[in-house]
């Protein structure tokens, strides 16, 4: 890790997420990364934790579009993009 990743933080609450309904909830609003400032590659997942660094890993996924992020290209998932459902 390193070109400038770094996790951001978003608060837990009705602002953020969508209301949960049986079990699934989505992004209600946009969830953006810093730029970078070099290459990231190619993502392929998500991972949702608990703590800025270490922490706990809470969820994850993967993304139904892989996306290449370059040094300048801002990572972000737009409202309503991240959909989670927890069994």
């Amino acid at each position: 890790v390193g070109n400038g990743y770094a996790r951001p933080s978003f608060a837990n609450n009705k602002t953020t997420w969508t209301t949960a309904a049986a079990g699934a909830l989505s992004n209600a609003i946009e969830m953006a990364f810093a730029a970078a400032t070099g290459p990231w590659g190619t993502v392929t997942y998500f991972g949702i934790f608990d703590a800025l660094t270490g922490g706990n890993l809470l969820a994850t996924g993967i993304l139904g579009t892989p996306k290449v992020i370059d040094d300048g290209d801002t990572a972000k998932f737009a409202v309503g993009d991240l959909d989670i459902t927890l069994d």
